[in-house]
């Protein structure tokens, strides 16, 4: 065996649905590998697809909520930690969320 070897991703078939592929990117911009050999095909993302342009949605202010959420999770408290979690420390995200629901017409009767 020679230095490095173990270091190969080997497949034996390429990757037939997104969860399958190979994921890559640096947290902004990633892609699936899929693996084919006579066409690749890549999935594609970055970060401002998702949610509309560059922008801080970190909640400001927070520290004290991150400390009693990890808190509460050292001493096995997990679903109010959880609460704890999204209701005072994803609320950027659900705003973006909220205004997205609100533009989008209903599919339902």
């Amino acid at each position: 065996m020679h230095k490095g070897d173990n270091m190969k991703l080997w497949y034996e078939q390429p990757a037939e649905s997104w969860v399958e592929a190979l994921p890559v990117g640096n947290g902004r911009l990633g892609a699936m590998i899929y693996g084919r050999t006579e066409r690749e095909v890549l999935s594609l993302n970055e970060d401002t697809l998702w949610s509309g342009y560059p922008r801080d949605l970190n909640p400001q202010g927070k520290a004290g909520f991150f400390r009693k959420a990890a808190e509460l999770a050292k001493n096995k408290k997990y679903h109010e930690a959880q609460e704890l979690v999204e209701k005072e420390l994803t609320s950027g995200w659900r705003l973006l969320t909220r205004r997205r629901a609100a533009k989008t017409p209903s599919s339902g009767p």
